[in-house]
């Protein structure tokens, strides 16, 4: 096998690193953005009565205009029922399944029946579904809304347990992904793309979580939208800190998706490979879609 020479290898790690470089900056300013939008509307919603039992906080990505939706949150996000329902989603992709796990394990612990409710998910299910459809402003009706300590204890991550708490059928995939330096969180991609490709086919709203949102669910997307879509490196880091703000904050995450798609610029990028994407996919916020990153 022929090794290539010296200068060109140099070049490569060079272009390489302008372009981890510029999609920093990128992330950083989209952040800055997003940050300064989310205290703005803070401020705004602080003056005004609100029930904040079950924040809803994910941010939209895309939406197609055939249905298909893709949404990215925190875990507080993937067990906001009431948001969940109001919003549609049915279908999540957890990216840190045992870490999910893990953080509920503690409401697990019995403090009396009523805290466990032990009738069991038909009969919290009916009590959510009472409190969502009927007038909210009722103190008796609130108090039938399942508080975030009870969705905790009872919470089971997979699909039938979001049915049965939704009422309605719901798609799931859960990764063990672990957000810690060096992690392959490129192994995940070929599973995740499939389950969103399927997802996508069959019109579903998707929520794509890990713990904050930050880190695995963002490279998930990232990774979708070049593989799924055909979008740049370039183009999908952009949308997604666009909307999220300071995402990949994991370095080796970001690096692995340059190392995927960070040479696939010109194909993914290009006029015929994104156009038709762009004409189907309507962008959730007036986020420009020109080149963001320098080539």
């Amino acid at each position: 096998m022929t090794q290539a020479p010296p200068f060109q290898e140099e070049a490569g790690t060079i272009a390489r690193l302008s372009l981890q470089a510029q999609l920093t900056e990128l992330i950083l300013r989209n952040g800055q953005r997003r940050e300064k939008e989310r205290y703005d509307r803070l401020a705004e919603r602080s003056q005004q009565e609100e029930d904040s039992t079950e924040p809803f906080a994910a941010d939209l990505v895309l939406r197609e205009e055939d249905g298909f939706e893709l949404w990215i949150g925190s875990l507080e996000d993937a067990l906001s029922l009431r948001g969940l329902s109001e919003q549609g989603v049915n279908a999540f992709l957890n990216c840190a399944r045992e870490e999910c796990e893990r953080e509920c394990a503690a409401y697990r612990v019995c403090r009396g029946r009523s805290r466990c409710h032990a009738r069991g998910p038909s009969a919290t299910h009916a009590a959510f579904l009472a409190a969502a459809t009927e007038d909210a402003g009722s103190d008796a009706e609130e108090e039938k809304a399942l508080s975030r300590e009870q969705v905790c204890a009872l919470a089971i991550f997979d699909g039938d347990w979001y049915a049965s708490m939704l009422g309605y059928d719901t798609a799931y995939l859960g990764l063990d992904g672990l957000d810690e330096p060096e992690y392959p969180m490129a192994s995940h991609f070929p599973e995740a793309v499939a389950f969103l490709e399927r997802c996508r086919v069959e019109r579903r709203k998707v929520l794509v979580h890990c713990i904050m949102g930050v880190n695995r669910s963002a490279a998930v997307i990232v990774a979708f939208l070049c593989r799924g879509l055909g979008m740049s490196l370039g183009e999908a880091v952009a949308l997604v800190s666009g909307h999220r703000g300071r995402v990949l904050s994991n370095g080796s995450f970001l690096d692995q998706l340059v190392d995927l798609y960070g040479q696939e610029e010109d194909s993914y990028g290009s006029e015929a490979g994104s156009t038709a994407t762009h004409r189907k996919c309507r962008l959730a916020a007036d986020l420009p879609m020109e080149l963001v990153v320098q080539r």
